[in-house]
């Protein structure tokens, strides 16, 4: 299972005895067990997730589920990719055309994340005028 940064505060929350703010969720999970045990402990399975909802980048806003091997990216203003990184790691084969089940799943579950976190999405502004 993939470890993210957000598992470092409830890392060193348990590492130092310390218990987790009742008053807020905590996205990520302790990894202090897997580390006393050498990495022999597994790892549970969760999906992960990434929302960039602005601008700033290119392409334009994207928000990102990754669930066991499989990852989708699915960008606001575009297309939808979807790979195994299991047999793709490098991300070059876009399955999202051939497997759109999956596709369908995983967005559901993206969207319905980022619903309950209450994310905001990305809204065009109609006064934008691309510079050429």
């Amino acid at each position: 299972a993939p470890v993210c940064s957000i598992d470092l505060f409830p890392t060193i929350l348990a590492a130092t005895g310390t218990p987790q703010p009742a008053d807020r969720p905590i996205d990520g999970i302790s990894l202090l067990d897997h580390l006393k045990s050498g990495g022999d402990s597994a790892l549970a399975e969760r999906d992960l997730f990434w929302h960039f909802p602005h601008y700033r980048h290119a392409p334009g806003p994207y928000s990102i589920i990754r669930r066991g091997d499989w990852k989708l990216i699915k960008f606001w203003e575009g297309i939808t990719e979807l790979y195994h990184l299991g047999d793709d790691l490098g991300e070059t084969h876009n399955l999202a055309e051939t497997m759109p089940e999956k596709v369908d799943e995983l967005e559901t579950a993206l969207l319905a994340r980022l619903k309950a976190d209450g994310a905001k999405l990305p809204r065009p502004n109609p006064d934008f005028k691309a510079e050429n």
